[in-house]
């Protein structure tokens, strides 16, 4: 998405395009039941179109009648950072439950927990140092919206650093529970995997759950 702001126009009209399952596939909607739909003029209604259109909100597709719109995947990003925000004012203290299959990672996160300046941050949030590697979960459809809540959502921050003229980016870190073992959800803020949940604990989880790649896992995140 470019730098322009999401504004409350853009979510209301996203929300509309989303709640006709916009987020699952493309939606027919003429510009005048858009424009009805949002209580605005048709050329107001058109002007907001482009809007999500030009910040990558949404994909068009123009028939000769109407029009086939679905929401990207900033566009459910946008929607799931104000459900976030507006969960926080109403329910501060939530608890998230979401559903993964277990997927083997590239090995990255047992070198980066490997690295002191992290293992003694998590270590002082979560109470006990954590192993080396992390528990892949690979999230689709609902479940990767939460994804996005934790996204919006602020975390404990794991600052970065830098350690033998490397430099380490920080993280957020949210606390969790999977079947009665606690540990804690970590989010690198710089990351191209945007439908891995990373999970760290004090032991190996995938041996001590004798977990194989496939296996599906639902997981409490305290937000």
């Amino acid at each position: 998405m470019s730098g322009e702001s999401v504004k409350l126009q853009h979510l209301h009209a996203l929300k509309h395009l989303a709640l006709l399952g916009g987020t699952k596939r493309p939606v027919r909607v003429s510009s005048g039941e858009f424009a009805e739909a949002l209580g605005a003029s048709q050329q107001a209604a058109s002007a907001i179109l482009l809007d999500l259109l030009k910040m990558g909100l949404i994909k068009r597709e123009i028939t000769s009648r109407k029009q086939h719109i679905t929401l990207t995947d900033a566009g459910t990003a946008a929607l799931a950072r104000e459900h976030a925000e507006l969960r926080r004012i109403f329910d501060p203290h939530q608890v998230i439950e979401i559903e993964g299959a277990v997927a083997s990672g590239l090995g990255e996160g047992a070198y980066y927990m490997a690295q002191d300046g992290y293992a003694r941050q998590f270590e002082q949030h979560l109470g006990s140092r954590p192993v080396p590697g992390t528990l892949n979960l690979k999230l689709d459809g609902d479940e990767l919206s939460k994804l996005h809540e934790l996204e919006a959502a602020k975390g404990i921050e794991i600052a970065g650093f830098t350690d033998k003229n490397r430099t380490f980016g920080g993280a957020k870190l949210f606390r969790c529970e999977i079947d009665g073992t606690e540990g804690g959800v970590v989010m690198p803020l710089r990351t191209h995997h945007r439908d891995i949940m990373e999970i760290i604990a004090r032991k190996q989880l995938r041996k001590a759950m004798k977990l194989k790649d496939g296996d599906r896992l639902r997981v409490k995140v305290f937000v």
